[in-house]
């Protein structure tokens, strides 16, 4: 099955950098930020993304071309965060980044996309902190049911497309490896991504956590590895499943423990190109389950979806193997109910305009954000 802000402060554009920090060094090129992307508001609507990119087969995944560009490059910071490594005026000092990633199999490229926009956003948000505030970054992927373990891989296993999907990468990594329980949980952080187009490793990730912060020494190369989550997941995607089992009670008190701080703003983002309904719950439900996780302040949330629209992925033939069509609308309409919301086409191009966008939405969330107690 293929699937599918508040007002930007400042118009941003790019400007050489150095993209050193938060205790690691970030890739060397994110590609240049022009003017921002065509991204409405978050009450108003979604960046159709027509004539974006065609997506007839998975792109096939590597280490070359994560790095989109030669130069180095990122977002410059809108007003009211700080540009000199500084605290920003007002409010947060730290921020939880919640990466919620599609892993079917028509994602590879996608995947890519955001690897490559990553440093950039990264960069430009690193300049609004003081050098002690470390930043959490988690991945999960949105796979509830045909992940690669040595059980799914058996000559049991009733469907063939798991042990092919998953056979298919390095030798048949992803069905000999040893995966820990948290692997195996819908929303759990992604340390050991595996299948077709992963990273089929361990990523390099410092003392067990599932997710990174300051004493990761390379955070773009363990960013990397970790979102690269492939695309031998199940066709059903369940990204809103999988971000609120993440900041969820049971997960937080053990796979993702430590991930959350009451002290931080939370920023969430999900990207999958499915156009169906394939979620529990309704958006309200969504809404009031992260609000929740950050003790009832909507105002501490940044939401932003990469999600399908009108173009690429929504065939007539894909909205018509669909139980409940949609086309993203569930997930426009959980984005709209966030003050710091934005969404673009996930057949976009390139994601590097719309994470420059998004700073203005974190500086604004962050700008505004008063700590519990």
């Amino acid at each position: 099955m293929q699937r599918e802000c508040i007002v930007l402060l400042s118009v941003l554009t790019a400007c050489a950098v150095d993209t050193e920090g938060f205790g690691g060094t970030a890739a060397s090129g994110v590609g240049s930020v022009g003017s921002v992307g065509d991204g409405e508001s978050g009450s108003s609507g979604l960046d159709d993304g027509e004539g974006g990119k065609s997506s007839d087969g998975p792109v096939e995944s590597g280490d070359e071309g994560l790095d989109a560009a030669d130069d180095d490059t990122k977002f410059d910071l809108p007003p009211g965060m700080a540009d000199d490594g500084g605290a920003p005026a007002t409010g947060c000092k730290k921020v939880d980044f919640l990466f919620v990633v599609d892993n079917s199999v028509s994602m590879s490229g996608e995947q890519q996309e955001l690897v490559a926009a990553f440093p950039g956003f990264i960069a430009a948000i690193e300049g609004a902190l003081p050098e002690s505030s470390d930043p959490h970054i988690m991945v999960v992927d949105t796979d509830a049911e045909t992940r690669c373990t040595k059980e799914n891989c058996s000559d049991e296993t009733p469907s063939n497309k798991v042990q092919e999907l998953c056979l298919d990468p390095a030798g048949g990594y992803a069905c000999e490896a040893d995966f820990t329980g948290c692997d195996r949980k819908l929303g759990a952080g992604v340390v050991h991504p595996a299948g077709a187009s992963a990273s089929n490793q361990p990523c390099p990730v410092a003392g067990g956590k599932r997710w990174l912060d300051a004493t990761d020494p390379d955070l773009a190369g363990a960013f990397s590895c970790m979102a690269k989550v492939g695309t031998a997941g199940d066709d059903a995607e369940r990204p809103m499943d999988a971000m609120t089992n993440a900041i969820g009670d049971t997960l937080l008190a053990g796979c993702n423990a430590g991930f959350l701080r009451d002290d931080a703003i939370l920023v969430v983002t999900f990207i999958s190109d499915d156009a169906c309904y394939e979620d529990h719950g309704t958006p309200q439900d969504w809404v009031d389950a992260v609000v929740a996780a950050k003790n009832g302040d909507p105002s501490a949330v940044v939401a932003l979806g990469i999600i399908s629209g009108n173009g690429c992925h929504d065939s007539a033939s894909a909205l018509e193997s669909c139980a409940v069509p949609v086309a993203g609308d569930h997930w426009r309409d959980f984005v709209a109910a966030f003050e710091h919301g934005s969404t673009a086409n996930v057949c976009t191009d390139s994601y590097v305009d719309f994470f420059a966008q998004a700073v203005g939405l974190v500086a604004d969330s962050c700008h505004s954000f008063e700590p519990p107690g």
